[in-house]
């Protein structure tokens, strides 16, 4: 099992890579060290399968939903040109575990391949994943922006782009769609390990009356080149939209309330001054007729009626004139005022009060 080229063993066994070399037929030539220790296969286990016809396919790729695929078509045996850039592929461990393997092959004159392998989890790495997740990035319908500790943009996914050319830049060179003091947040981000839920909005460069909104969370990745921050936004417009107009409602509906208000009160001193004029003409009418039948005493309490209905009706016309006042209906008029008769009503008043509680009442 020595192999058909020009190259030891022990040279081979020196490489930190695996180092597989396969014949014509697909069948184990070699297998270094780091390849054995990375599947599990010692050099004796691999000659035993080997004089038993079994080949680098039936020993390396187990049927699995990793590594199925019909032997004409398996990596290890499947003749063509050199393949230098890496690949990657499921090869089977002696455990029965599959492994992420990145590999590259070359051949020789007479046909035999010599395969240069290393597993994914040595690398750190694994290609696949690697595309799956740029795949993912550029699909995302999220916008997704990467920083330096600058502020300048390193990267930025397709819903990005297409935010930046809709809404385009500020003065500063930032994309207009994102938080104001770019660096002075990128900074701030750095500083705290991160940051949440930072507003933003803008209008469209093509439609003004566009406003979006997106709240942003800034992220931070620590590199060999130094700290990037990594942002992703969510668009929120809706959500701003059915908040500003639930604020709109409920300025509304507060406007409408004290509208309402005031059209009430207006109405009830309206109400109010009919009965009241009613008892204050009934009284003096009944003062008139019983003059000649009453005492002086008795008089004076038909006074006290009617100076009170008076009373009431000049407070009613004030409240209307408050309404008016806050309606911007009516001008202040500032005249002098006797306060002595004012004084006297409300002593009369005061008085008839304080007989009936049997206290002495003097002013």
């Amino acid at each position: 099992m020595s192999p058909s080229f020009d190259i030891t063993s022990i040279t081979l066994d020196a490489l930190p890579e695996g180092v597989l070399l396969v014949d014509s037929d697909g069948c184990i030539q070699f297998l270094n060290k780091a390849g054995q220790a990375m599947l599990g296969w010692d050099i004796d286990a691999i000659a035993e399968k080997a004089a038993e016809g079994g080949t680098a396919h039936d020993l390396f790729c187990r049927h699995s939903i990793y590594t199925h695929h019909e032997a004409e078509e398996c990596p290890l045996a499947k003749q063509g040109e050199a393949q230098l850039a890496p690949q990657e592929c499921y090869w089977t461990h002696k455990n029965s575990e599959n492994i992420a393997v990145s590999y590259r092959r070359s051949y020789t004159d007479d046909g035999s391949c010599m395969i240069l392998f290393t597993t994914c989890e040595q690398q750190g790495f694994q290609l696949e994943e690697l595309k799956k997740l740029s795949f993912f990035t550029e699909i995302n319908p999220s916008p997704l922006l990467e920083l330096d500790d600058q502020g300048l943009i390193l990267f930025s996914n397709p819903a990005m782009t297409d935010l930046m050319l809709e809404f385009g830049f500020d003065d500063e060179g930032a994309p207009a769609i994102l938080p104001r003091d770019l660096a002075a947040l990128v900074g701030k981000a750095i500083e705290q390990g991160g940051l949440e839920n930072i507003e933003s909005s803008a209008n469209a460069e093509e439609n003004n009356d566009k406003t979006s909104h997106f709240l942003w969370s800034f992220h931070i990745s620590d590199g060999s080149q130094g700290s990037a921050v990594l942002l992703s936004g969510l668009d929120v417009t809706s959500n701003k939209e059915m908040e500003l107009q639930r604020q709109e409602f409920e300025r509304s509906l507060e406007l409408e309330k004290e509208r309402t208000r005031k059209e009430y009160l207006a109405m009830m001193v309206h109400e109010l001054r009919s009965p009241l004029n009613a008892v204050v003409g009934y009284a003096g009418i009944l003062k008139s007729k019983l003059s000649s039948q009453c005492s002086e005493t008795q008089l004076s309490l038909f006074d006290r009626i009617i100076g009170g209905g008076q009373q009431l009706a000049e407070q009613i016309s004030t409240t209307l004139d408050s309404t008016r006042v806050e309606a911007g209906k009516l001008a202040a008029d500032i005249s002098r005022f006797n306060a002595v008769p004012a004084l006297e009503e409300a002593c009369v008043q005061g008085e008839t009060l304080a007989k009936k509680k049997g206290l002495d009442f003097r002013s």
